[in-house]
């Protein structure tokens, strides 16, 4: 359902679409002609508000049965979802895969400008979900494993609990209410 009080009105219409710019998440700016570019009149759709940045976009095509490929629509390589788990993980899992790909970028970021190097990082994660339906994640666990000579655990714990707490898109964009906790295991231990 399309919420039409918050859609753009003819002003907002006619304001220039900015110029395509890559994202902190990696992913292409507004992609012009696309099709909610064109359905929008080829402004709306990539007019950026102000304060914003540019629209993220993902392109998610039916591959049969309940599969489908998400891609950004730039040609880079496209991820398979597939709700039954034959050819790839499905949607939820695939969030938390998210979840856990935002942090570990942000925990790696965080402990390059403090020069620590890392070997190696690995995040699992658990989500925990109702027997309902919906069956939203109520709460996820991320367990990290990193490796690196001389990496002090103090550093990748600040690092981690920044990366949760404070700079992760993904995890702000989970109800406020679900709790995402973590726990770090450093050079092998278990």
């Amino acid at each position: 359902m399309i919420n039409r009080e918050n859609s753009v009105t003819p002003t907002e219409a006619s304001i220039e679409p900015p110029t395509p710019t890559p994202q902190g998440d990696g992913a292409p700016g507004p992609l012009p002609d696309s099709p909610t570019d064109i359905e929008a009149g080829g402004k709306a759709a990539t007019a950026a508000r102000e304060g914003f940045k540019p629209p993220s976009r993902v392109r998610v095509g039916w591959a049969g049965e309940h599969r489908f490929d998400v891609s950004d629509g730039g040609g880079k390589p496209q991820s398979r979802i597939d709700a039954s788990g034959a050819t790839g993980p499905g949607p939820v899992r695939m969030l938390l895969g998210a979840l856990a790909s935002c942090v570990s970028v942000d925990v790696v970021d965080i402990l390059a400008k403090s020069r620590t190097q890392i070997d190696s990082l690995s995040v699992d994660v658990v989500g925990q979900r109702p027997d309902t339906i919906p069956a939203p994640i109520v709460a996820a666990e991320l367990t990290f494993h990193i490796s690196g000579p001389d990496i002090q655990r103090s550093r990748a714990e600040r690092a981690i609990d920044l990366a949760v707490t404070k700079y992760c898109s993904v995890r702000d964009s989970l109800n406020p209410d679900t709790p995402v906790t973590w726990t770090l295991k450093l050079n092998g231990e278990e």
